[in-house]
């Protein structure tokens, strides 16, 4: 339920906050099968937790470490984007078990899941510790891009939080950053799973990214949404709307910001801070301390300022 919203919502982004352009009838399909995909949010939660529960009721079964790993791979991706802990769990223990069996791919397999769901929750520094010493030259070829696409993440996560006003260390990490996304187009084929999604990355900020973006576009328009890989794409679709707009002022390196992010949600009706960090995985303290300085920039009165960005995009009349 949620990488459906998320997909739509990010897709959505690159239109909503943009006065510009008017609403296209493709525009006006997406909100009305969010809308739809929202209305079902209870329906999704209970078919995503019996699924859990099924998989749960097959560990009485397992008899060896090799049918506890891939019972445990299957509850790592069903809980992935649905519950961090609850995937750390399955990560831990399947790192365990590699390393018992001395299988040195796997063992740098679930090294880079790690490293991803640490970064993912805003522990960088251990993501970062993770997979320290490892190096593209030292692992098999078919983990190459899904190393250089971790380490991509990672420091541009490093480089968000350091901020232009760091200096140094600031770009320190987008060098970093720049390294790791030529490692990744070197490596990537049109044949990767994740292909629109690390090529969206690598193309982004360059005179290549308006002609890719056709080739994105059509690829989210054409998919069911209902997938962890719909909403990636949709998200750095979403990015690509964003470099465009020059009302909007992100930072050197950012794709979009805290506060896009949140007012996004609200604009769903999403507005409980607390259920907003668990969308973000921020802290509800940080979504509160955001919410408050955007509503305080804002040129409109405080009181009204939740209802005008619940309206975005509906005052305009479909085209």
């Amino acid at each position: 339920m949620k990488r459906k919203i998320i997909a739509l919502l990010f897709l959505l982004m690159g239109c909503t906050f943009l006065n510009a352009a008017p609403y296209s009838e493709k525009i006006k399909e997406l909100l009305v099968r969010l809308d739809s995909l929202i209305a079902q949010k209870t329906t999704f939660a209970m078919l995503k937790e019996a699924k859990i529960a099924q998989l749960h009721k097959l560990q009485k079964d397992v008899r060896t470490l090799e049918e506890r790993y891939w019972l445990n791979k299957n509850l790592y991706d069903e809980y992935c984007v649905y519950n961090a802990d609850s995937a750390m769990n399955y990560v831990v223990d399947n790192l365990d078990i590699v390393y018992k069996q001395n299988d040195k791919y796997r063992q740098m397999e679930w090294k880079i899941k790690k490293s991803f769901l640490l970064a993912a929750t805003g522990l960088l520094k251990e993501a970062q510790d993770e997979l320290r010493g490892v190096s593209g030259g030292s692992l098999p070829k078919e983990l190459l891009v899904d190393y250089y696409g971790q380490m991509l993440y990672l420091y541009s996560h490093f480089n968000q939080y350091a901020g232009s006003e760091m200096g140094t260390l600031h770009e320190h990490y987008a060098q970093l950053e720049r390294v790791y996304k030529d490692s990744l187009n070197m490596v990537l084929t049109p044949e990767d799973p994740l292909f629109l999604w690390y090529k969206g990355q690598v193309v982004q900020g360059t005179d290549s990214m308006y002609v890719f973006k056709e080739r994105l576009q059509k690829g989210i328009l054409n998919s069911a949404f209902d997938t962890r890989r719909d909403a990636m794409n949709a998200y750095v679709l979403a990015c690509f709307y964003r470099e465009s707009d020059e009302q909007i002022v992100l930072k050197d390196g950012e794709l979009l910001n805290t506060e896009l992010r949140i007012y996004a949600l609200v604009r769903l009706g999403i507005t409980d801070s607390v259920k907003i960090a668990e969308f973000l995985h921020y802290s509800p303290q940080t979504v509160y301390n955001n919410r408050l300085k955007t509503r305080n920039k804002a040129i409109i009165p405080r009181e009204e300022f939740a209802a005008a960005v619940r309206s975005l995009g509906r005052a305009q009349k479909w085209t």
